[in-house]
């Protein structure tokens, strides 16, 4: 099935399938790698941020301490994962900055850092078969207790959670421009990714406007993306110069980076005007609106197959 309800589902029902099937899906192919141990480690990490985001969005229900655990556990799974992708993540984001500054002054160096970068991507692969069996051990823990999780089928069980989550990203969000840092963008992103999976699993509201409201902050999301993959690229070159060749050289390449990630972060406001144009209750207002009206079609539906 899909990363959203379905009509026929309770709300209790559908979250637990829904993360049940991110788990083990996980953990399936950081077991036995059947689409390379690469794309398995991408796709393991993709999934414990949308199994976070699942806990995120019924917190209220689940209590501190259960959340907790299960959050931290997913946390740290990703973060073991994320030295085999981060190396990965540095050539591709050095390739395509290679790309849009196609120019005989920048080549030579762009080569000489990318031979430093490859280098530090196969070092890091050195152990990933056993982290990744290992991580995927770690967190199948989780597969008895999702069953287990005590979450309610009304509106009380994800509203409060959805009006937090947009509250939290529209903070961070002002926060990003008004202290623009390499973390206050880092949250920003987080916080719209959570955005972006709560409306992908509440689809059925009323597919039509969050098909088009997920397809929007999935778009945000690449450009924060984009954005850190360059600022952390942007910081191992400026940490340590000389790693990557002549130093005077490598340090060329840091302004026009700069003003990359510069014109990625105008254009994310952009986005983020759009996306974050409600206060906090008005959106939450609305999503209730959706919610009632969802329920209703449904009840509605199932009278209809019953008098059949």
């Amino acid at each position: 099935m899909s990363y959203q309800l379905e009509g026929a589902e309770t709300l209790s029902g559908g979250v637990k399938r829904i993360a049940k099937e991110e788990l083990d899906s996980a953990v399936k192919g950081l077991r036995d790698h059947a689409a390379g141990r690469d794309e398995a480690i991408h796709d393991a990490r993709k999934r414990f941020k949308k199994l976070r985001a699942v806990l995120r969005l019924v917190r209220k229900d689940l209590g501190g301490k259960e959340y907790r655990e299960a959050n931290v556990l997913l946390r740290d799974a990703g973060r073991d994962l994320s030295g085999l992708r981060d190396a990965e993540v540095l050539v591709a984001t050095l390739d395509t900055l290679a790309e849009h500054f196609d120019s005989a002054v920048y080549q030579k160096t762009f080569k000489a850092v990318r031979m430093t970068l490859v280098a530090r991507q196969q070092l890091a692969a050195a152990r990933a078969d056993e982290l990744t069996r290992e991580v995927a051990e770690r967190v199948a823990t989780l597969q008895e207790q999702i069953t287990r999780w005590p979450v309610g089928d009304d509106w009380g069980s994800v509203g409060p959670n959805l009006r937090y989550g947009y509250e939290g990203g529209l903070k961070a969000f002002k926060n990003a421009y008004r202290y623009p840092s390499d973390d206050s963008f880092h949250e920003w992103r987080k916080r719209v990714k959570d955005l972006w999976y709560h409306l992908r699993i509440l689809n059925p509201l009323w597919p039509g406007v969050m098909d088009g409201l997920a397809a929007q902050a999935g778009k945000l999301a690449d450009l924060l993306g984009e954005e850190h993959d360059v600022a952390v690229l942007s910081k191992t070159l400026a940490d340590d110069l000389t790693a990557f060749g002549d130093a005077a050289e490598v340090k060329t390449l840091l302004e026009p980076i700069e003003r990359y990630r510069q014109s990625l972060r105008v254009e994310a406001r952009l986005l983020g005007q759009r996306l974050y144009a409600e206060t906090p209750k008005q959106f939450a207002r609305r999503f209730q609106t959706y919610w009632r009206t969802w329920r209703a079609e449904v009840e509605a539906s199932e009278q209809r197959s019953a008098r059949v």
